[in-house]
């Protein structure tokens, strides 16, 4: 087996100490280059302007929802102009995306109380036009993982239900309210009763388009982290592939809604034209998650194998730093009894560990190369089926010896 040397800046020794890291947070490093946390900070700053800040936490509107405020004041004051069109459309626009962003605000809250407690990390709030933007840090078990996505609908549900109550005390509660397109009534009656009924479907058509089956929409992950719980052997990857199959259909049938409704609406009608975008989104949202390379995959640590980078093979002088915490992962108390051969054991652990890495991923990335070619794997991936092709050829060779 190819070694390493003992120095304190060997290969093996930096993977020890990277490997220490990812064990803190129940994750595995996959590609090398910009760190993950790197990438995530200059991502998150890209195409926002920052307006606030809640302590150390800035709050930033995405330049998409900038976009999507004009274009709604602009819409509202074309319809205005309308033969037949009632007055107060722009000034219901203007409140309309003023409630909006409070609403968004609200729905970030939600998914940082709970980030928060369930010790995952949202460095920043970004306010878009469907809902919050911000990458939320990993979580190591999917339980936590479907309460910090649940929490951000819930949020809205929870306002879906004050201005529903609010509405009722007044005597103002209408059904029609509800079309996610077309809210009937929207712009009738007094400032707080008109408040409420923007309360009210703003907060329902988040609460709609969150729990799409799809990313980049909190429903997209829900459905990740269900998926990953029910299913304790299916990765990150895996879960997030089939997710993105999921999601294609629900394009088609966003599509399918979108003729139909434009069958039954004159041209000038909105529904239409709204589920066609959607669908653009969810489909285009679908195929980033498809072709995006494997770059970490958060996992709770086992208590009986020490995770390893991929082209770490550890030496037994390379584990002296984790010799303390070694001692305490290995549950049995044959481990516990080994003496002098309890480095022989974390050797072997850590190649076990690998293995098992690798069986996991090997399916995986062959079914991104019949989709996207070898040529599109990353340098990781490549790895991995390096491996997997070596250990096969000297599987059949001590087989073809015997």
């Amino acid at each position: 087996m190819e070694r390493c040397s003992a120095g304190s800046g060997s290969p093996c020794v930096n993977g020890i100490e990277a490997t220490r890291r990812n064990v803190a947070v129940g994750g595995i490093a996959r590609t090398g280059g910009e760190s993950m946390e790197a990438k995530s900070m200059r991502d998150e700053s890209r195409w926002t302007l920052t307006i606030v800040r809640l302590g150390s936490m800035p709050v930033r509107v995405h330049m998409f929802f900038w976009l999507f405020a004009v274009w709604t004041i602009y819409f509202a004051w074309l319809c205005e102009r309308s033969p037949g069109n009632q007055g107060g459309l722009v000034g219901a626009a203007i409140a309309c995306v003023a409630v909006l962003a409070v609403s968004v605000f609200l729905h970030e809250l939600g998914h940082w109380f709970v980030a928060r407690a369930e010790g995952a990390e949202i460095r920043s709030l970004i306010i878009g036009p469907f809902g919050g933007m911000a990458p939320i840090g990993a979580v190591p078990e999917p339980r936590r993982e479907l309460l910090v996505h649940l929490a951000g609908p819930l949020a809205n549900g929870l306002a879906v239900a004050m201005a529903t109550i609010g509405l009722l005390v007044l005597d103002a509660y209408e059904p029609g309210i509800l079309n996610p397109t077309i809210p009937l009534g929207i712009v009738e009656g007094d400032a707080p009763r008109v408040a409420l009924k923007l309360v009210l479907w703003t907060n329902w058509l988040l609460l709609l388009l969150n729990l799409i089956p799809g990313f980049p929409f909190d429903g997209g992950r829900i459905l990740r982290a269900a998926l990953m719980g029910l299913a304790p052997r299916l990765t990150r990857r895996g879960a997030s592939l089939i997710v993105a199959r999921f999601a294609r259909l629900v394009a088609c049938l966003l599509i399918v809604a979108a003729v139909v409704a434009w069958r039954r609406e004159d041209a000038i009608g909105g529904s239409w034209f709204a589920l066609t975008i959607l669908s653009i989104f969810v489909f285009f949202g679908a195929e980033h998650e498809t072709y995006r390379p494997v770059e970490w995959e958060p996992r709770p640590p086992s208590p009986r194998a020490v995770p390893v980078e991929p082209n770490h093979r550890p030496a037994r002088q390379d584990l002296a730093p984790l010799m303390p915490t070694l001692k305490e992962s290995f549950a049995s108390s044959r481990d516990r009894e080994a003496g002098p051969d309890l480095e022989s054991h974390a050797i072997d652990a850590c190649r076990r560990a690998q293995r098992r890495e690798d069986d996991e991923l090997v399916d995986e990335i062959l079914t991104r190369v019949s989709e996207i070619g070898v040529d599109g794997l990353s340098p990781a991936e490549r790895a991995v089926l390096d491996r997997a092709s070596e250990r096969y050829r000297r599987q059949r060779g001590e087989r073809a010896a015997t």
